[in-house]
């Protein structure tokens, strides 16, 4: 009897040890944290951030997992889910994502229709910011001319943006 409950301690020592440690940022620095706290703390949103990756990470795999893990720490609207491509199947498939790493928003659960594709890093971090600002916050409001012009398409459209690090 002993032994069981020496052994059951065991854990629940290291849990406590483990949740005990600080958080440590390995990408933001100390003014990155401040400008995402500042420019996301307006959100009146829960935002969830799907992040897809593998068991074996590649380099940007881990990067953008690393990246949206500080940004869900940071910001208290923002909660951070993260799937494996090929164990996640399903849940991939539902989402249309098919590389990666790949990250999915939603909005109050619902999904927005945004995908990241790769490590919104660089020149792409403040519109990434941007995005998640607008995604969490009021939603802009469209001229009735914009609404019209919208109404009449007619084709599911597909908008890419590709960027290159220079």
């Amino acid at each position: 009897m002993k032994s069981i409950t020496y052994l059951m301690l065991i854990p629940v020592f290291v849990l406590l040890v483990a949740c005990s440690k600080p958080f440590e940022f390995k990408l933001l620095n100390e003014q990155q944290q401040e400008r995402v706290k500042n420019e996301l703390q307006e959100l009146n949103t829960k935002i969830t951030l799907v992040q897809f990756t593998q068991e074996f990470e590649c380099e940007s795999c881990e990067t953008a997992r690393t990246l949206m893990t500080e940004i869900a720490h940071l910001v208290p609207n923002i909660r951070l889910e993260v799937y494996d491509l090929q164990k996640d199947a399903a849940i991939a498939q539902k989402y249309g994502v098919d590389k990666i790493p790949a990250t999915v928003i939603l909005r109050e659960r619902k999904d927005t229709n945004v995908r990241i594709y790769g490590v919104p890093g660089g020149y792409e971090f403040p519109a990434f910011l941007e995005s998640l600002q607008m995604i969490g916050g009021e939603l802009p409001a469209l001229s009735s001319q914009t609404k019209a012009s919208l109404q009449q398409v007619e084709a599911p459209v597909v908008l890419e943006v590709m960027v290159t690090p220079t």
